[in-house]
């Protein structure tokens, strides 16, 4: 099987990405926002409720609360663009894992992940796709939590070829959602 890559390729993206008189920490926010909106757009499930009133139906949207979403980051470098999608989906958890190392993941993901939950969705995120940052997380969350690799969706603005095939070698079944790809 092979690795699901998703090339974000809106119009906006594309105005936003060549743009050069927007200032940079602006342009990586609402990227980042949109990239953010368009992995969450395929995974939320929103329920329709009706109330009915006296002489009305007032209808109401909510999450459904049976689902649990994360999003695992390096909050140094998406500090700003986090803070944004925190505004905007006050329901989903951020997780700020900085450091791959295995004891440091097991102590910061296992307090989250104690109780196995089979509608847990994760989203690790980053600006530039690291593979050592994505391989660690990603094996610890299979291997150690045994959370399937179909509930884990990579985020970033930056993707190279090289280290796709290499993640798509380990993680056939992985999405991976991004705007750019470097040769």
């Amino acid at each position: 099987m092979q690795l699901n890559v998703y090339l974000i390729s809106h119009p906006i993206f594309k105005i936003l990405l060549n743009n050069e008189k927007q200032k940079n920490s602006y342009k990586k926010k609402y990227i980042g926002i949109f990239l953010i909106y368009e992995i969450l757009r395929k995974e939320i499930n929103i329920l329709n409720m009706y109330v009915k009133q006296i002489n009305q139906y007032k209808n109401f949207y909510r999450l459904n609360k049976v689902e649990e979403h994360y999003l695992i980051t390096n909050l140094t470098n998406t500090a700003s663009i986090i803070g944004e999608i925190e505004i905007c989906m006050p329901q989903i958890q951020i997780l700020h894992i900085s450091n791959t190392n295995k004891n440091i993941l097991k102590e910061a993901l296992q307090k989250v992940f104690h109780n196995l939950n089979k509608n847990k969705k994760i989203i690790i995120f980053d600006t530039i796709l690291d593979l050592n940052y994505v391989i660690s997380i990603t094996n610890f969350l299979t291997n150690e939590i045994n959370i399937n690799i179909d509930n884990i969706i990579i985020g970033t603005f930056i993707s190279n070829n090289q280290i796709l095939n290499q993640i798509g070698q380990k993680y056939p079944k992985l999405s991976i959602y991004t705007t750019k790809i470097i040769l």
